[in-house]
């Protein structure tokens, strides 16, 4: 199981949503997660992003616990939150009929982080996966790469997140990859992404009020 967990929160609660993190959270057994990771949105503030991979039989615990952390920062200004259950590569290529199976890389753990978005409707999913499946996942050493995780978007069709961990004195090079990689889809209908790269914890702290 896939779960995204999406907290957003204006730019001058930043500091006041910091002070309340606990560093050592424990997950459940049965519980990987990939994050948190902080982006900023114009006139939006900021949205800390975890996904969760889940083992099937601890779906009811997991999901539990994950529901309970958000609650340590009600009362901060501006703060909403969002969890959704999504699908993983392979559910994804099930869901649109797909014969292909899609590499499922263990995502990385150090280094600077980049989110890569696709988004897409639903009418586009079919020839979105075909493209995933026939062009791989050939990325350099210096990338470690998630699987893509996919998301279901009331009125706008699918959206996929993949998240890399790279060398940081080789991430110019990297963003270029990563756009070398996503200008297969261009011509698909609806097709639209964005490349970000994550804010650091202590980034977050420093952002001024």
């Amino acid at each position: 199981m896939i779960v995204k967990c999406v907290l957003a929160f204006p730019t001058g609660s930043a500091r006041a949503m910091a002070a309340r993190y606990e560093a050592d959270v424990v997950w459940p057994e049965g519980v990987r997660a990939i994050g948190p990771m902080y982006f900023r949105f114009l006139n939006e503030g900021l949205r800390e992003l975890t996904i969760f991979e889940i083992d099937e039989d601890r779906a009811s615990e997991a999901l539990s616990a994950i529901r309970e952390y958000p609650k340590r920062y009600m009362g901060v200004r501006g703060f909403t939150y969002i969890v959704d259950v999504g699908l993983d590569s392979n559910e994804f290529m099930a869901l649109i009929g797909q014969d292909g199976r899609m590499e499922k890389p263990a995502p990385g753990e150090d280094g600077a982080v980049v989110k890569m978005a696709l988004s897409f409707p639903t009418e586009s999913a079919a020839e979105i996966g075909r493209r995933l499946v026939d062009g791989g996942f050939d990325w350099p050493d210096y990338i470690q790469a998630s699987e893509p995780y996919f998301f279901v978007f009331m009125h706008e069709g699918f959206r996929s997140f993949t998240v890399f961990h790279i060398e940081r004195d080789r991430l110019t090079d990297a963003l270029e990859e990563i756009r070398s990689f996503v200008k297969r889809f261009f011509d698909v209908q609806g097709f639209t992404y964005i490349v970000e790269v994550a804010a650091s914890r202590e980034e977050m702290r420093n952002i001024p009020e």
